[in-house]
């Protein structure tokens, strides 16, 4: 019942949510309804992420782009924390949702995750509390060849973005109380999907 739920209902009930390199979105259609949307927006996407990892507290200069790896359990816990702090109030509409959709291309948030844990990075899934809490400790101290299997074999991200990847989807995740996370592999505009009934079908 818990996983059901997020592919199963569309319309307003659909949350959509969308993370790049500079920003992350949550939309879904307002109780109006119509195209009119309601969002939970953040300007802390993967390039800040990696920075505040840098200069906030592996305190190493993020513009000469150093290795990052391994990162320890204490500096993701503490970037995970970090990032929380920085986010808005969770809207009372979005707090503890079992109807969140992660939707998102190889190099994503949630494909990372899944490619850590051994999992389809390319088919819809869902996850739960525990698999967003066993992504992040699958990837700390680790060093870049350890962690290769987390990156696409083409057009792939560096292995330094992996953890501040994992560890912006743990944030969030967690600032929200969700329980699950629907994943729907794409690339898109997140308002524009979260109130096209079509994608659901």
């Amino acid at each position: 019942m818990a996983t059901a739920e997020a592919y199963s209902e569309p319309g307003d009930h659909v949350i959509c949510w969308d993370s790049g390199g500079g920003s992350f979105q949550i939309t879904a259609q307002a109780e109006t309804g119509g195209s009119e949307v309601r969002a939970f927006c953040g300007r802390i996407g993967v390039s800040p992420v990696t920075q505040i990892l840098c200069n906030e507290i592996l305190m190493v200069d993020y513009a000469s782009q150093p290795p990052l790896n391994p990162v320890s359990t204490a500096h993701a816990r503490a970037l995970v924390e970090l990032l929380k702090g920085k986010l808005a109030p969770p809207p009372p509409w979005l707090v503890g949702s079992r109807s969140v959709v992660a939707i998102g291309g190889p190099n994503s948030l949630w494909s990372v995750g899944l490619m850590a844990l051994h999992r389809d990075a390319m088919r819809r899934a869902v996850l739960t509390r525990d698999d967003v809490s066993q992504m992040l400790a699958s990837v700390v101290d680790k060093g870049d060849d350890e962690l290769l299997h987390c990156v696409p074999a083409e057009n792939n991200d560096p292995c330094r973005l992996v953890v501040p990847k994992i560890a912006l989807l743990v944030a969030v995740a967690e600032h929200l109380s969700l329980p699950c996370i629907a994943f729907q592999p794409c690339i898109g505009s997140c308002a524009g999907v979260a109130v096209l009934p079509e994608f659901w079908q």
